[in-house]
């Protein structure tokens, strides 16, 4: 039943309680009795749905932390004057002059610039940036709980005692895939090193020693012909030499790239 409480402030609801208060209690005991679980009831009902609201808080916050870092905080944001809704995820950085700072905006309804789902980024020169793919699923985990708006400091959130869920499956997934490229990625490094390394060891070997006889710096982590300078006698063959290791390379890595193709 409505009473039209709603419109009360909160100092007549107040009074409006002492008042119900003191005529319960001209009553029927077993009336004051009622009303004294009611409010028992309402009040446990409103501490349930705090814990939940900061449950779901430190889930949002943890996500934050654990995949970005400290120092973020997290708004979904209803304008007033029209139907538009963004999530911003916002990191001040630790250069006065903003260099290291990070600000992400998720558009839920989109805007004049940017559609429905898109992500932009404005940024300091000096900034690292995170995965897109997870800005925009904790993004749009925020909005589908908080669809009316919430402010979140998420290292303060994430220090709170609540018990979360799981990650949302989509974020999980996506850390999986990425975990499968970054193996991949480095086996292939790791192999292309090793092979780079076999092909062109004689070569390098030899330009090495020749650099040490003529007085000559090696510049790089491996010695090239250009350490020898175009006017060495010895230039074009050990360039030549070079260029047949180097084929040689890319056709094994090419090998090696057929028998382990690149994850999806």
């Amino acid at each position: 039943m409505d009473l039209g409480l709603s419109t009360l402030t909160d100092d007549q609801l107040v009074e409006l309680v002492r008042a119900i208060s003191t005529e319960m209690a001209q009553r029927n005991p077993s009336v004051l009795d009622a009303a004294k679980r009611a409010m028992v009831d309402v009040v446990a009902q409103a501490t349930q749905s705090q814990d939940m609201t900061w449950s779901i808080k430190k889930w949002l916050g943890k996500m934050v932390v654990d995949h970005f870092g400290d120092g973020w905080k997290l708004n979904v944001w209803n304008a007033r004057d029209r139907d538009e809704t963004r999530v911003y995820l916002e990191h001040a950085g630790t250069d006065r002059r903003g260099r290291d700072a990070l600000k992400y905006c998720y558009y839920v309804t989109g805007g004049e610039k940017f559609p429905p789902g898109s992500l932009s980024l404005v940024k300091g020169s000096n900034a690292k940036t995170a995965d897109n793919t997870v800005v925009k699923i904790v993004a749009k985990s925020a909005f589908a709980r908080f669809p009316t708006g919430v402010t979140i400091d998420c290292d303060r959130a994430a220090q709170t005692d609540y018990a979360t869920p799981p990650e949302p499956a989509e974020l999980t997934e996506h850390l999986a895939k990425l975990a499968v490229r970054a193996r991949y990625d480095a086996d292939r490094n790791a192999e292309r090193e090793r092979i780079w390394g076999e092909e062109l060891e004689s070569v390098r070997a030899e330009i090495a020693a020749l650099a040490a006889q003529r007085g000559r710096r090696i510049w790089g982590p491996y010695p090239t012909v250009n350490d020898l300078g175009t006017t060495d006698p010895d230039y074009n063959r050990l360039e030549q030499d070079m260029d047949v290791a180097t084929e040689r390379a890319r056709a094994r890595l090419e090998a090696w790239d057929a028998e382990h193709p690149e994850p999806k």
